[in-house]
């Protein structure tokens, strides 16, 4: 013990000395760039996603939503509350709101007191706001012109009378009902008196909760494991599956940036230590010959690089924090709020990547420097590079790249790395093959040159290979972007629409199209009617029984079903039977949709509106870009032959 803190004093000395005259600087520069770019990257990272997370939330009013068409028992409520978690409750459904001896659909929502878990209420200056009452509202702005409500008016919903307690702006992230059903909230116990909700209602019940992201990842488990088919998750995690998705491809690009700024350090850490290895080696040599024994060169040395590594990683975390704080104004303007998270996890990352990349991309050098023979001094002695030392370089680069990408991403980045590196590995060895037989034929400088790669040839083979991977993580890196940022919009046409007229009545078409003509437009007005698929060729569909969570949403709720005498263009149809050979009126079916019910042409569908049960015919699957923003719908009808 006593010999290593002397080593180590020794070896701080020496590395003092090596400080002040710059020997040292190509190493650090490189291990600054790399501990820097991480702690930029993972702080603002972190920082994006907790601000995105909890605007999420706020939108939800919540981190995590079961959303039921039944009620939730209460015993989910109270083993949340076991658990640490803020619960608050909700129902939601359409009726008819009074005022003034006017009418109007409307989306009432009652409401717990513990409403909203996430945020606050958005007040507007439409009426005077308070606290609500059980025999009070708050109601949407859109309405209170709609019905030409004052802070006198009363509101009729069922079996009660209630008054204005003040307006507010609903945050739900998507409400389709919110263009045509202004939204009212009340309480639950006024929601009760009112006796709006009876057999036959369509009631949207919500248990919402919020907590840490651990308790509620471990909630949403045990949710999970019900497999309800009348609940629908919602999290602040991925409010959708598309958006889910979308911030997990924006995660992985900004850990894609980091690994390759890393990778492009380490490669002129792996540069620079050739250069160093020249003196590495001449001072080994001559602390071999004055009797110095491998355990304490070992050390000497080890200290050394691990020191160039400590303190050129600390200047970078502090360049890495610094420049986050620079950008912060710079985020501000997109988040509101900003949520700026604690520094602790990107400069402890950003601190053990510096150390981890430079012995990732030194080790090769520092092991050849401590196999020096004292001949060394007298002349030059090959160098003998072994396949363990290639195999410890590549797992600190595992070690470096765990520091960065999750558990899932590692289970298919490690079999890539691997793969890729074995290739790459290949292909320089196939290269030296080739440089060795050209060699024989070259003359002059060119020869030259050629033997000064083949004198070392294990370390051109990890040159390639380190080269061949930065290259191939800035080519992932741009098939990343193209999927994050270029796919949807490339998706959408030059006119894509951002406005969508729905519920228009058959004896107001004509003033519509009207209407819109005298603004230059003339959209196409498409007939469309309300449906629940019930069997398929006679054979009942129970929405319990299905298997994809999917397959049961789409059986419990009615489906919007196209009147069209035509397919539309923009719809691709896949598979298409001759008309002829059907005796029923025909539909047209979307492929996933065929696909999950396992629908094939020809066969009977069966749906219900209103009570009565109708008969169709499967004359063609299409296949349907939802992202381009037109009327795409999942079931087609033949207009001429539906109007029964």
């Amino acid at each position: 013990m006593l010999a290593f803190w002397r080593d180590t004093l020794t070896a701080s000395k020496w590395f003092g000395r090596s400080l002040k005259r710059g020997d040292w600087l190509w190493l650090m520069i490189a291990v600054i760039l790399a501990s820097s770019t991480v702690t930029l990257v993972k702080q603002l990272g972190d920082t994006v996603q907790q601000s995105m997370l909890r605007k999420a939330s706020e939108s939800l009013s919540a981190d995590y939503v079961i959303r039921s068409s039944r009620p939730i028992e209460q015993k989910w409520s109270k083993l949340a509350i076991d658990e640490g978690l803020k619960t608050a409750q909700s129902t939601t459904l359409t009726t008819m709101a009074l005022s003034n001896q006017q009418f109007q659909l409307v989306q009432l929502k009652g409401i717990s007191d513990s409403y909203p878990l996430r945020g606050s209420i958005n007040q507007t200056k439409d009426l005077a706001f308070q606290a609500l009452q059980t025999d009070q509202a708050w109601v949407e702005p859109k309405l209170i012109s709609l019905l030409q409500l004052t802070q006198e008016s009363r509101l009729t919903l069922g079996y009660l009378e209630l008054g204005l307690a003040g307006s507010i702006q609903p945050r739900a992230l998507i409400n389709p009902m919110s263009s045509f059903a202004p939204q009212i909230f009340i309480t639950l116990a006024t929601l009760n008196k009112t006796k709006l909700i009876g057999p036959g209602s369509r009631v949207t019940y919500e248990l919402s909760l919020a907590g840490s992201e651990k308790q509620i990842t471990a909630f949403a488990e045990k949710i999970a494991q019900q497999n309800n088919p009348h609940w629908q998750t919602l999290s602040a995690q991925a409010p959708s599956e598309d958006l889910g998705n979308s911030l997990k491809t924006a995660w992985l690009f900004l850990d894609l940036s980091a690994l390759s700024a890393v990778l492009i350090a380490g490669m002129s850490i792996l540069i620079a230590s050739r250069f160093y290895l020249t003196r590495w080696e001449s001072s080994m040599a001559l602390m071999r010959a004055f009797g110095a024994h491998n355990a304490k060169m070992q050390r000497l040395f080890a200290l050394q690089l691990t020191w160039i590594a400590m303190f050129s990683s600390l200047i970078g975390i502090l360049i890495g924090y610094g420049l986050s704080l620079l950008l912060k104004p710079v985020l501000a303007d997109y988040f509101q709020p900003l949520i700026v998270t604690p520094p602790w996890s990107a400069l402890l990352t950003g601190f053990l990547s510096g150390i981890l990349v430079l012995w990732s991309f030194a080790w090769q050098a520092f092991q050849t420097a401590l196999q020096t023979s004292p001949m060394q001094i007298l002349k030059s002695v090959p160098r003998n590079p072994k396949s363990i030392h290639w195999l410890m370089s590549f797992a600190l680069l595992l070690g470096l790249i765990s520091l960065m990408f999750d558990m899932e991403s590692m289970l298919w980045i490690l079999p890539g790395l691997v793969t890729i590196s074995l290739i790459l590995l290949l292909a320089a060895s196939l290269l030296l093959k080739g440089i060795q037989k050209l060699q024989h034929y070259s003359r002059g400088w060119f020869h030259i040159a050629l033997s000064n790669l083949l004198k070392e040839p294990g370390l051109v083979r990890i040159q390639l290979v380190s080269v061949g991977l930065v290259l191939f993580v800035l080519m992932l890196m741009s098939f990343v972007r193209q999927d994050l940022l270029q796919n949807w919009q490339a998706s959408l046409p030059a006119n894509t629409p951002n406005t969508f007229i729905m519920n228009i009545q058959p004896d107001q078409e004509s003033q519509v199209s009207k209407i819109l003509a005298n603004q230059q437009l003339s959209p196409p007005l498409v007939p469309m009617a309300r449906g629940r698929l019930i069997a398929i060729n006679q054979q009942p569909l129970i929405a319990s029984e299905q298997k994809s969570d999917r397959a049961r949403r789409m059986l419990e709720r009615e489906a919007n079903i196209a009147l069209l005498a035509e397919i539309p263009k923009y719809n691709v149809v896949t598979e298409e039977i001759n008309r002829d050979d059907l005796t029923l009126p025909r539909v047209s079916v979307e492929a996933s949709m065929a696909e999950l019910f396992g629908i094939q042409l020809g066969d009977t569908l069966s749906f219900n509106f209103a009570g009565q049960s109708y008969d169709y015919q499967v004359s063609s699957l299409r296949k349907v870009e939802w992202q381009s923003f037109r009327l795409n719908f999942f079931l087609y009808w033949n207009r001429l032959q539906s109007m029964h």
